[in-house]
C-alpha cells in the first residue's frame, strides 16, 4: 500500500499533466531529475520499491509512482505518449 507521500506525488503529477516538463522528447531519467527538482518534498529516495511491491526493485518507490502516472495519463489523449520500450516519453500541448 502506497503512504500518503506517493500519493500526494500521484496526485501532483496527474493534475499537473507533467506541465512542468514543458514540450518535446523526454528520456525516463530526464522526467525523474525533473520530478525531483519540482517536488522534491515528495520523492523519498529512502523508500525503496522493494519495501512496497512485492516484487519491487532497489529504486525508490518514487520512480515507480512517475511511471504509473505517466501510463495512467497516456490513455487519456492529452499529449502523453510513450515514444519506445526504452523509458521515451513525448509531450505536447497540455492544458
Amino acid at each position: 500500500m502506497a503512504r500518503p507521500t506517493e500519493k500526494l506525488l500521484r496526485n501532483e503529477l496527474v493534475n499537473s499533466k507533467f506541465s512542468f516538463l514543458g514540450n518535446g522528447t523526454k528520456k525516463l531519467s530526464e522526467i525523474y531529475e525533473l520530478t525531483k527538482l519540482q517536488f522534491g518534498h515528495l520523492c523519498d529516495d529512502k523508500y525503496l520499491c522493494i519495501e512496497n511491491c512485492k516484487g519491487g526493485a532497489k529504486n525508490p518507490e518514487w520512480y515507480h509512482v512517475v511511471r504509473g502516472s505517466l501510463n495512467s495519463l497516456k490513455s487519456k489523449n492529452i499529449g502523453i505518449s510513450k515514444v519506445t520500450n526504452r523509458g521515451d516519453w513525448l509531450f505536447t500541448q497540455r492544458i
